[in-house]
């Protein structure tokens, strides 16, 4: 850990700090992200440089003052809300542009810099940035980083700590560190887990350190993509057909294969009438989006998307209306749409917890393809006693992860609504599967997802957190209670 360039202290252990405003207007635009989680900062940091965020954290950490890191404040667990009060540091703020090395084939940016616009200026390389969580249009890589976001690649390509090569940070005592992830494949540096500093910093939630830079390893961009959305009369075909795809991952066009993702009937409904002429399923099973890509320009992907909707024929699929998704600009309409669902669901969420207290609530887990007919049939039979506003699921089935969206119209449903998803998460992890695999755990989740934390994770949290911020002032409340 190397503090150099670090400015001295003034007298009194608190230094002065650039850029810190408590203008009541800025604090209220702080005051909440995604969710119903709502707490307004003392004040408001939009650092210049570095070095105000060493001093920033150096005041804070004297004056023992939560100090919370934000990006675009898309969280969905409450993550970016300073509960508590104490300061937040705007990262959109921080300046700096993104470096493509065309040699090493990686990438560095700042944490502020929006994650979409980061793929686009590595493909103008002729590189590739796969993970693509729903939000990369809004969402700043240091948040998509701090949550280990993930999306529909993740069936091919993994999460952002898969890609994660280098941090640039500064920890809980106003020191800059840089971790960096070994160049070479193999390694026997003591336990696995700790072999790659980056993957510390992953999904940690602002909780380790302020990071002031990112790296990315990058792939060559593929050669060509395809698309498929096909529908199914009964949830229990669609999953049937989840099974197959699964199947046939590493074996003919099965390989071909970067995405499954579900959008079950009431989300195919909600995004028809927005469709412009794209066929949208009407089937009760609600519809699957098979995306398809090759680094291969001889590869006819058309053939491939052709081979396995014949083979997922017999499982009564409505081959004959699929949508096929033949370029960018089907694509990005197509996105458009499947963006459209949590945008809306959000905003209904909102409105919901507003008016009664009452609210979106969500699911994260996955668990594996042949559990999840018996588990969402109970989540059936479980929540159409509770009087919900909607129940919308969709999500990336090929990984056993559906996202269930539940909308109580008061804080009674709610409750209930919330016991209800504690005894479907016992049901997740009997099965074998996690309670929390994308999104993050924030301040909503910490709580129901503590009973199923590996053995020794707390403690080890612990070691980590007294490492990298031994007075506790960073992010309290994520992840873990203090």
């Amino acid at each position: 850990m190397s503090a150099d360039g670090d400015r001295a202290i003034p007298s009194g252990g608190q230094p002065d700090v650039g850029g810190v405003s408590t203008d009541d207007a800025l604090r209220a635009r702080f005051s909440r992200d995604v969710s119903v989680v709502v707490g307004t900062p003392d004040a408001v940091q939009r650092p210049r440089d570095i070095q105000d965020i060493q001093d920033a954290v150096r005041r804070c950490a004297a004056t023992h003052t939560p100090l919370l890191p934000v990006g675009a404040r898309t969280s969905t667990t409450g993550a970016s809300v300073p509960v508590g009060g104490g300061w937040v540091t705007d990262l959109s703020a921080l300046n700096g542009e993104p470096v493509v090395d065309t040699d090493a084939g990686e990438i560095s940016c700042p944490p502020g810099a929006v994650l979409a616009e980061v793929q686009a200026l590595a493909r103008r390389h002729g590189y590739d940035l796969p993970v693509d969580p729903t939000s990369a249009p809004d969402c700043t890589v240091g948040g998509a980083v701090a949550t280990n976001a993930s999306g529909p690649s993740s069936y091919r390509h993994g999460a952002m700590a898969d890609w994660l090569v280098a941090v640039d940070l500064v920890d809980g005592r106003g020191e800059r560190v840089e971790l960096r992830a070994p160049r070479v494949p193999k390694r026997a540096m003591g336990p696995a887990a700790f072999q790659s500093s980056p993957r510390w910093f992953a999904g940690s939630e602002g909780t380790l350190g302020i990071a002031t830079r990112v790296g990315f390893r990058l792939r060559a961009a593929p050669a060509g993509s395809l698309g498929a959305l096909v529908g199914f009369p009964t949830r229990r075909d669609l999953l049937d057909a989840v099974a197959w795809l699964r199947q046939r991952r590493h074996a003919g066009a099965g390989r071909y294969v970067r995405a499954v993702e579900w959008l079950d009937a009431a989300c195919c409904a909600l995004i028809a009438p927005l469709a412009k002429g794209m066929r949208v399923p009407g089937g009760q099973g609600g519809a699957l989006l098979v995306e398809l890509e090759t680094h291969d320009a001889g590869v006819d992907l058309v053939d491939a998307v052709s081979e396995l909707l014949d083979g997922i024929t017999p499982l009564n699929a409505d081959v004959a209306n699929t949508q096929l998704l033949l370029n960018p600009s089907d694509f990005q309409a197509f996105d458009h749409l499947r963006h459209h669902v949590p945008d809306s669901l959000n905003r209904r969420g909102r409105r919901l917890a507003d008016d009664a207290g009452g609210g979106k609530l969500s699911t994260d887990w996955s668990a594996p393809v042949t559990a999840l007919p018996d588990l969402l049939d109970w989540t059936d039979t479980r929540l159409a006693e509770l009087g919900l506003d909607g129940l919308y699921m969709y999500g990336h089935i090929g990984d056993g992860h559906p996202h269930l969206n539940l909308l109580c119209p008061d804080a009674d449903v709610r409750t209930r609504a919330f016991t209800a998803l504690k005894e479907q998460l016992a049901r997740v992890v009997a099965a074998g599967g996690v309670p929390v695999s994308e999104h993050g755990i924030g301040k909503l989740k910490r709580d129901l997802v503590r009973p199923w934390l590996p053995v020794g994770a707390v403690a080890a949290w612990r070691g980590l957190k007294q490492a990298f911020d031994p007075h506790g002032i960073l992010a309290p409340g994520n992840v873990f209670r203090p």
